[in-house]
């Protein structure tokens, strides 16, 4: 059930927009997601920046580690509308490749909390194991009326397709 005032309810963890994340990859699907949930009192900023071949080859991320980052974007942006009473959300999914890894940032200026005296929730836990299981490391920086940033990096993997020609189109 939507939150009272609530524009757009979040997806549920357990979805994924796998028409926008099979065709279009990570960068599309996040800002997807950035979209639909979007308000007038929630802003959400994105950044995706992944490394690129050379010619006409398409990188991507392998599939399984795609929808890993996915879901700890989507799990990350709700924690944010649901729990942070933040009006502004930064999401970053940055390649390093001279360091063979993806680093996944979600940053909000809401409440915080004390990480001392506060159990780690299902969401936090979710976004947890997910990176460890793709051998990622995991971290929550937070203090109460100083937001939150969730930061995630996990190992690069990647598929290669052919690019689409543009002599096909002619």
């Amino acid at each position: 059930m939507p939150e009272p005032g609530r524009k757009n309810p979040l997806p549920s963890p357990r979805e994924c927009p796998d028409e926008t994340l099979r065709q279009l990859g990570i960068g599309a699907a996040v800002e997807a997601l950035a979209d639909l949930v979007e308000t007038p009192k929630l802003e959400i900023r994105t950044t995706v920046e992944l490394a690129a071949l050379e010619g006409r080859l398409q990188a991507r991320l392998d599939g399984e580690r795609e929808v890993a980052i996915y879901r700890i974007v989507q799990a990350a942006i709700d924690n944010c509308a649901r729990h942070a009473g933040a009006s502004r959300v930064s999401v970053e999914v940055i390649e390093r490749e001279d360091r063979g890894e993806v680093t996944i940032t979600v940053r909000d200026d809401g409440n915080g909390f004390d990480p001392a005296s506060a159990a780690e929730g299902a969401g936090l836990r979710a976004m947890r194991e997910r990176v460890e299981l793709l051998d990622g490391t995991f971290e929550v920086r937070t203090a109460i009326d100083e937001g939150t940033a969730v930061i995630a990096v996990v190992p690069s993997a990647r598929e290669v397709s052919v690019a689409p020609s543009d002599s096909a189109c002619r």
